[in-house]
């Protein structure tokens, strides 16, 4: 009890019949209330995923479970609001995890006996995409690793992207991870080195939430027309020579010279065409070409193929060369 004097008035204790009474004097501790807020276990950082492998709808989110406890409550009950993107609402984990395309908005709460209020705030993102994880073995034994531009189709949709190709055991093998547009599924993807192979075709699988396939790829084509042929042995022989960087034209073993070791990748794949999703319908490779096609059509570098000087590069110029080498 605490009494101080209002101007001439005192402050007495009595007991009900006015006798009085003389308190005990003592001096008391401070007394506190509790303003901490509770305290949040759990909550995660805001994400940002893709959508589910065939999935048109969005992707999952694992509900983190967050509790709460507070310094004199113990545990405290702890609620959620979710706001979609299309601004509804909702106070329970949707179906399956499953978070619509776009940004959604979680909050949790949490409130101890003393009305003491903690929140935490968080989004989820989910992107208007899949992923498509691509793993690739070169055919043939490779030299060294190299980063090669990588053609990968999905459906409609074309990419470039540039994959590092390590070796290991005479191995080259690169893996890549591609956004690719959302669709229920995709039956067939495609993948080709656009300077050295012809494109290579599998059906995807669903990994978890993700597409993946896994290829082995034909190298020996040198201009991009999708087949090993008699122009792919001319750009051979004009790149002959050392000093060459690992990813160049016709290195296709990824040393530093273009020499009879990567004449063998032509010779093993010689005449093969790309895929076309698991078929075999591509142009026909051609077994000659003129000389003054060459040079109408800006290949005069080429010419030196024409070991015999009779006017073609043909099979013949690939027989000498495999009986006497090239000047």
């Amino acid at each position: 009890v605490y009494s101080a004097a209002i101007g001439t008035y005192v402050s007495r204790i009595a007991t009900v019949i006015g006798h009085p009474v003389s308190p005990s004097v003592s001096a008391l501790s401070a007394v506190t209330l509790d303003g901490t807020d509770p305290v949040f276990t759990g909550v995660p950082s805001a994400t940002t995923i893709a959508t589910d492998a065939g999935s048109l709808i969005g992707g999952t989110v694992t509900n983190p479970g967050v509790t709460a406890s507070d310094n004199c409550s113990g545990s405290v009950a702890t609620t959620f609001a979710i706001t979609y993107p299309d601004t509804t609402t909702a106070t329970t984990w949707p179906a399956s995890g499953v978070f619509p395309i776009g940004t959604s908005t979680v909050t949790w709460s949490a409130t101890d006996a003393l009305g003491n209020l903690a929140t935490a705030t968080r989004t989820f993102t989910v992107a208007n995409h899949q992923l498509l994880d691509v793993s690739m073995t070169f055919f043939g034994g490779m030299s060294a690793g190299s980063t090669r531009s990588i053609r990968v189709k999905a459906g409609a949709n074309t990419q470039v992207i540039p994959v590092t190709f390590t070796v290991t055991g005479g191995v080259g093998s690169g893996s890549a991870t591609v956004q690719i547009p959302v669709a229920a599924s995709y039956s067939c993807v495609s993948v080709k080195d656009t300077v050295h192979s012809i494109t290579k075709s599998a059906v995807p699988s669903v990994t978890g939430a993700r597409y993946s396939a896994s290829m082995v790829i034909r190298q020996g084509d040198s201009n991009d027309d999708d087949m090993i042929d008699i122009v792919d042995f001319g750009a051979y022989l004009a790149d002959r020579g050392a000093g060459k960087a690992v990813d160049a034209r016709s290195n296709f073993n990824s040393d530093a010279l273009v020499n009879t070791i990567d004449f063998t990748f032509l010779t093993l794949s010689f005449f093969h065409v790309g895929e076309t999703c698991g078929a075999f319908d591509g142009p026909m490779p051609r077994e000659r070409v003129s000389v003054r096609e060459l040079r109408r059509t800006g290949q005069g570098e080429l010419i030196a193929a024409d070991l015999n000087g009779d006017g073609w590069v043909d099979l013949a110029d690939i027989q000498l060369y495999m009986q006497q080498g090239a000047p």
